[in-house]
């Protein structure tokens, strides 16, 4: 995490969002890409598998271990998909931002998912990276034994 604003003491509030100028300076580390740039991504990656033939079953699945963004059907395999926006790839693309940590969170989230709907089909996890240049799809992006 970056340098606390320089100012008011921390006290747990956050910004609603970034406004840009000056506060986007010191709020960064709060909110790199704004909510709207994140629901955008989404939205573009559901159309992006949509047109690959997937049928999308829920959006934004949250528990308390955290959230998928998108849920899919491809053929008889129930896929979680991580939606990553990157405007560059300076610190790394987007597949590689999905570290162990957040592995661990999609694949605990997704079990909360499959046994809250009576799921017993095979599972497979997804990173769907979306840029400027357009959505880069990696299937199989991690295995859910090795997350855990």
């Amino acid at each position: 995490m970056g340098p606390l604003p320089i100012g008011k003491p921390w006290r747990g509030s956050v910004p609603r969002r970034c406004t840009g100028g000056l506060s986007a300076l010191f709020f960064n580390w709060v909110c790199p890409v704004s909510k709207e740039s994140g629901l955008k991504a989404e939205r573009a990656a559901e159309e992006f598998l949509k047109a690959r033939g997937y049928a999308i079953l829920d959006r934004n699945f949250r528990t308390r271990f955290g959230e998928i963004d998108l849920v899919a059907r491809d053929g008889d395999m129930v896929v979680f998909v991580e939606v990553r926006f990157r405007s560059r790839d300076d610190f790394g693309s987007a597949q590689e931002t999905v570290g162990r940590e957040k592995q661990h969170r999609i694949v605990r989230t997704a079990q909360a998912y499959a046994q809250s709907r009576g799921l017993d089909a095979a599972l497979r996890f997804d990173v769907v990276a979306v840029s400027p240049r357009g959505c880069e799809h990696f299937p199989d992006a991690f295995d859910a034994l090795e997350a855990l």
